[in-house]
């Protein structure tokens, strides 16, 4: 009868856990925000609510950690908002002469790409361990 009991109580504390799990940051309009691979932010603006989510890494030609390059190279990332759209984004440390698109336009917000991080060296291409800094503007 213990080990039922038991049981039970073990489960109910995994299903707690699971359904803690904070999947989604808050944030305002100008925050500046990191979000992990797979993972999202919401803005919220008057009567707008906004999810962004870092999708995918889909190239990595920046320079390898402890390696020297001949050219910078850059991080594109995709992101997804309010589940429907998806924008294609690229590092870019030369903002005015850039020809790339570092910002997406949606619904008159500008969501804007300022960093793709990895948390270690060794993590260089490793998609589930990289994360995204954007600013959300108006």
């Amino acid at each position: 009868m213990n080990f039922k009991l038991l049981l039970v109580l073990v489960g109910a504390l995994l299903i707690s856990v699971h359904s803690c799990e904070k999947k989604s940051t808050a944030i305002g309009l100008d925050d500046e925000v990191t979000i992990k691979f797979n993972r999202s932010a919401t803005l919220y603006d008057n009567n707008q609510q906004i999810e962004i989510r870092f999708k995918t890494l889909v190239s990595e030609s920046r320079c390898p950690p402890g390696k020297v390059c001949f050219w910078e190279g850059a991080a594109t990332i995709e992101i997804e908002v309010n589940n429907t759209e998806i924008f294609e984004l690229v590092t870019c440390p030369n903002k005015p002469h850039c020809l790339t698109a570092y910002s997406a336009n949606y619904q008159d917000y500008d969501i804007e790409l300022l960093a793709v991080t990895f948390d270690k060296d060794s993590n260089y291409g490793k998609e589930s361990k990289y994360s995204i800094t954007i600013k959300v503007t108006k």
